[in-house]
C-alpha cells in the first residue's frame, strides 16, 4: 500500500462524494448473500423494505452495519455511500459503525472469500480512499486498522 498521507474529514468527504455516489437499492433477492432459505437474510430483507431511496438514513446504516456479513456486494454498494458519509460527519454512533467495518475487514484468511464477495466491487481508487478513511478512523476512534487495510490491499489482486 502506498501511503497517501493523512487526510482530514473534509478532504475525505470530498473524495467520498466523488468516488462513492449514491446508488439505487438492489432488489430484495440481491441484497443479501443468502436466499429466503436463510432466516437471517430473510429478516434483514423484510426489515429493509422500509428503505427504498439510494441514501440510507442513519438508523438504516446502523442496522445494516450490524449485519454486514449477510450483505451481498450489491447490498454493500448501496450501503457504503451512506455509511462513509455518516462516519465522516460523526453522525449517530459513528465510532461503533467504523468498528463494524474495521472488524468485518479484519477477518481471518478463512473469511476472505466472503469478504471478496462483499467488497470485490471496489476499484483501486476506492480502495485507496477506504484505506485513508480507516487511518482517519484509527486516529479519531483508536481502532487498530492495519489488518483491515491489508485486506483491502489484497482485494486489488
Amino acid at each position: 500500500m502506498a501511503y497517501r498521507g493523512y487526510f482530514t474529514a473534509e478532504e475525505l468527504l470530498t473524495e467520498v462524494n466523488a468516488l462513492f455516489p449514491f446508488v439505487a437499492k438492489p432488489p430484495d433477492a440481491q441484497l443479501t448473500l443468502q436466499g429466503d432459505e436463510d432466516l437471517c437474510s430473510r429478516y434483514l430483507r423484510e426489515d429493509m423494505r422500509r428503505f427504498v431511496a439510494p441514501k440510507l438514513p442513519p438508523d438504516g446504516v446502523r442496522y445494516l452495519c450490524s449485519e454486514l456479513a449477510e450483505l451481498s456486494g450489491q447490498g454493500m454498494r448501496w450501503l457504503f455511500p451512506s455509511l462513509l458519509r455518516v462516519l465522516l460527519v460523526h453522525e449517530g454512533r459513528a465510532d461503533e459503525l467504523s468498528y463494524f467495518v474495521v472488524y468485518d475487514l479484519s477477518g481471518s484468511a478463512s473469511r476472505f472469500d466472503s469478504i471478496r464477495l462483499r467488497y470485490g466491487w471496489l476499484d483501486t481508487v476506492q480502495i485507496a480512499c477506504l484505506q485513508s478513511l480507516l487511518e482517519y478512523c484509527s486516529e479519531i476512534y483508536g481502532h487498530e486498522v492495519a489488518q483491515a487495510q491489508e485486506t483491502l490491499e489484497s482485494l486489488r489482486d
